[in-house]
């Protein structure tokens, strides 16, 4: 009998092989630099292999990526007659056996730097679809540990209507895996839900339960309101300043929600409002109320990818399978703060950098980008970078429509490798 000690490790298990690094050097190219705007963020477009971005970017960035996002290229298996999966670091080998080994070992040494990057709070968010999914999952398990895994989000992308074979079942959703560098650190952001106020007032005298000033009569204080200039205040300052005590219609004395300390800071920051009763012909104080539409997030997303699309095209530019900017956006809005540090090392067409812009310029924050993407088909130079740059400078398309200035930088760099 075999003892447990024979049987395989658990856990994903491939024929890996290792990189050859080649020796490289980093050249800004100074020509392509838009910086124009004092005190915006700078974002920064690396032309090259993206494990030698990754690399380059370990010297200033260790620990200090708060946010990735990537969609790396799906694996769609070796299909006789065509050529693989294939990339500088490996050539796929022709037996189907092999094809998600050269995948992993692929993608494998690109998220270990990638792991090295991100800071204590740090999050990982990865694009895939059902065919490497599973693979996906083992090997970031084993990266950044099975504890540190936050969910699979589910990203719908199409109906299930349109041109499909009659009776087929139609692909609707790609998968995000989500994983932070430690879990325990960790906290989301609540999101805005729909169609729900985002201010609530409410009295601001206790009721229900032991309202009656005698059992907080710290809490029972006058306010004074100004009916003229329409403002409230602790102290009477003028002879027609009304007096408002927290007393229910029958005039039975209560307390406030705060005592005098509390309601000062609430004042100030203006929480406290007066609103006038014709029926009972008097002056009631309100309190502002943390708003109940903000609920935890939900890992499904329904976002067309057909608006990725059209997103890139509003740019007179064409590139296959452009993500949503607002997919990505959603990502940002539960888990970023103020002056977060993004990175995409699969930049592609530039959506990550173009949803960071504008969501810089729609909440006011200083969230800086780092794209990373190679010159293959000069889709860094064509793509990526004519599109950051028609962001930054403003853009009118070919059908006269106008897309704002967003009065942010870009710094260009490009990865030589030498021989």
């Amino acid at each position: 009998m075999k003892s447990s000690n024979s049987f395989p490790k658990y856990g994903l298990q491939w024929e890996r092989d290792e990189i050859k690094f080649k020796k490289f050097k980093v050249e800004e190219i100074k020509e392509k630099n838009i910086i124009l705007h004092k005190d915006k963020p700078t974002h920064q477009l690396i032309e090259g292999d993206n494990i030698y971005s990754l690399k380059f970017l370990q010297k200033n960035y260790q620990s200090k990526i708060d946010f990735i996002y990537i969609d790396p290229p799906y694996n769609t298996g070796y299909k006789q007659g065509q050529e693989g999966f294939v990339y500088d670091d490996f050539l796929q080998k022709n037996e189907f056996q092999y094809n998600h080994s050269a995948w992993l070992n692929f993608l494998f040494p690109r998220l270990e730097i990638a792991k090295s990057l991100l800071s204590q709070t740090g999050l990982i968010f990865i694009s895939i679809d059902e065919g490497e999914l599973a693979h996906l999952k083992l090997l970031c398990d084993e990266l950044f540990g099975e504890e540190n895994f936050i969910q699979y989000f589910i990203w719908k992308k199409r109906t299930s209507g349109g041109q499909y074979k009659k009776g087929s079942v139609v692909a609707q959703t790609e998968f995000i895996l989500a994983y932070a560098k430690e879990k325990a650190h960790l906290k989301f952001h609540k999101i805005q839900t729909a169609n729900q106020p985002t201010t609530i007032w409410r009295d601001y005298r206790k009721s229900g339960g032991q309202w009656q000033k005698k059992y907080r009569p710290k809490q029972h204080f006058p306010f004074f309101y100004d009916p003229v200039a329409n403002t409230l205040s602790l102290q009477k300052e003028q002879n027609h300043h009304i007096e408002i005590r927290p007393q229910n219609a029958k005039n039975e004395l209560g307390f406030w929600e705060n005592g005098i300390e509390t309601a000062t800071k609430r004042l100030k920051n203006n929480e406290l409002k007066v609103v006038y009763i014709r029926h009972s012909k008097k002056y009631k104080i309100l309190q502002l109320k943390k708003s109940n539409s903000l609920q935890n997030a939900g890992n499904f997303i329904d976002v067309p990818s057909i608006k990725g699309t059209n997103e890139i095209k509003f740019f007179d530019l064409n590139f296959n399978n452009a993500k949503p900017i607002s997919l990505i956006q959603y990502l940002l809005s539960i888990s970023t703060n103020r002056h977060s540090i993004v990175l995409d090392f699969f930049a592609g067409s530039g959506s990550t950098a173009q949803a960071v812009m504008e969501w810089n310029e729609l909440n006011q924050t200083q969230l800086t980008c780092i794209l990373c993407t190679s010159n293959e088909y000069n889709i860094c130079e064509n793509i990526t970078y004519t599109r950051l740059q028609r962001i930054i400078n403003g853009y009118e398309n070919k059908s006269q429509k106008k897309y704002k200035a967003l009065k942010q930088n870009l710094q260009y760099f490009k990865i030589i490798t030498l021989k």
